[in-house]
Formats: structure tokens, sequence, C-alpha cells
């Protein structure tokens, strides 16, 4: 299995760490973990820049795409 993951050298860049099943495992329930504690029972707001979340809400943005990341 594998893990990859964005360092900063001298400019961005994409690593791969190989990993076998068992930690990927491990590192899967982790994220998983760490997804739902960042969530929690926050309440899903769409953006407006006008408006101030509270602690318990979260910004989405639809349909915006990401710029291209170069290696």
């Amino acid at each position: 299995m594998n893990l990859f993951a964005i360092i900063q050298n001298h400019g961005p860049e994409v690593r791969r760490i190989r990993t076998k099943q068992a930690l990927q495992k491990r590192l899967s329930v982790e994220f998983k973990k760490q997804r739902d504690e960042f969530f929690g029972e926050s309440e899903i707001i769409d953006f407006d820049p006008r408006y101030k979340v509270d602690d318990d809400e979260l910004f989405v943005i639809h349909d915006f795409d990401l710029p291209g990341f170069h290696c």
C-alpha cells in the first residue's frame, strides 16, 4: 500500500511512502477519526463572505476547482 504526502522542499513535491497493509489500516482509522473530530456536530453552511461562522459551523464552497499542483 502507499501513502502520498506533499512536502515543501525547494518547492511543493509529492512523495510516495510505502506502507505495509497493517499500517495502512491503522492510518486509515486514524485519518477517519481525525476527520470526524474536525467536523464533529458542525453545521455546514454555504459560503457567504459577509457571514462570520460560529465555532459549530463550517463553510462549504460548491463547484470550486482547486488550482493545479505541479511537481
